[in-house]
């Protein structure tokens, strides 16, 4: 994924108070937009089932769906 970055188009993260703001006011159906992973996209690039995924969870329910973490863990 770090190798894949710089080759990325990764938009700037939105705004944390927007989050803030959305789950202080219990929006969840406008969770997605408001959460944000720079590496995600590359990691997406590299592994094409993690997007499916992501999209599976939102479809069986999920409010919202993000890659978390890097690395090794």
């Amino acid at each position: 994924a770090y190798d894949t970055l710089a080759q990325c188009h990764v938009p700037p993260a939105p705004p944390i108070q927007d989050l803030i703001e959305c789950l202080n006011a219990g929006d969840f159906s406008a969770l997605q937009q408001h959460l944000f992973n720079s590496l995600e996209a590359p990691a997406f690039t590299k592994h094409l089932v993690l997007p499916v995924i992501k999209e599976d969870l939102v479809k069986f329910g999920a409010k919202a769906s993000m890659m978390s973490g890097s690395g090794a863990t």
